[in-house]
C-alpha cells in the first residue's frame, strides 16, 4: 500500500491574505489605528476643499481690484443731495426733498461728473440735482470733493 500521509495542503497567496487581514481587522488596537486614519483622511479633504475654495474667492477679487483699482483714498461720508437753489460761484446752495437748505463750497481740485464727462464749476445751471460728497467745514458749508450732476428725465 501506498503511504497515505498527506502533503500539506498549499494555500495561495489570496487565501493567506485573506487570512491575513481577517485576524487584523479582529485586533482593537488595529481598527482604533485605522478609524484614526479614517478620520484623519477626511479631515485633510475638508481642508483641501477649503483651501481650494478660499483661492477661488482671492483671485475672484484680485481680479476685481484689477478691473476697478482706487486711486484715490474713498470720500468721507459727508456730503449731501438736492436741486441746485443758487449759484454764487464758488458756492452752490443745495436744498434736498425736506427743502433743507446746504451751502456747497467748490474748490480747485473739486470734481463735476455727469455720467461720464467732466464738467467744469460754470456749467452747472439752477434746477440740476447733483449729489456731493465732501468734508464740512467750521462754518457749516460742505466742501465738495466730487459732485455728480444727475440726468434729469
Amino acid at each position: 500500500m501506498p503511504n497515505m500521509e498527506q502533503e500539506p495542503k498549499k494555500i495561495s497567496w489570496h487565501e493567506r491574505a485573506q487570512t491575513v487581514l481577517r485576524h487584523v481587522a479582529q485586533s482593537n488596537k488595529i481598527s482604533m489605528v485605522m478609524y484614526g486614519i479614517g478620520i484623519l483622511l477626511i479631515a485633510i479633504i475638508i481642508f483641501q476643499t477649503g483651501m481650494i475654495i478660499g483661492r477661488g474667492k482671492e483671485s475672484i477679487i484680485n481680479e476685481q481690484k484689477e478691473r476697478y483699482p482706487i486711486n484715490q483714498p474713498l470720500p468721507t461720508a459727508h456730503g449731501t443731495a438736492g436741486k441746485i437753489i443758487s449759484i454764487n460761484l464758488p458756492t452752490l446752495l443745495v436744498a434736498d426733498e425736506d427743502h433743507t437748505e446746504k451751502m456747497v463750497l467748490l474748490r480747485d481740485e473739486t470734481i463735476i461728473r455727469s455720467l461720464r464727462a467732466s464738467l467744469l464749476p460754470n456749467e452747472l445751471s439752477l434746477d440740476d440735482y447733483i449729489v456731493v460728497i465732501g468734508t464740512p467745514t467750521t462754518k457749516g458749508y460742505v466742501q465738495a470733493n466730487l459732485i455728480r450732476v444727475l440726468p434729469k428725465n
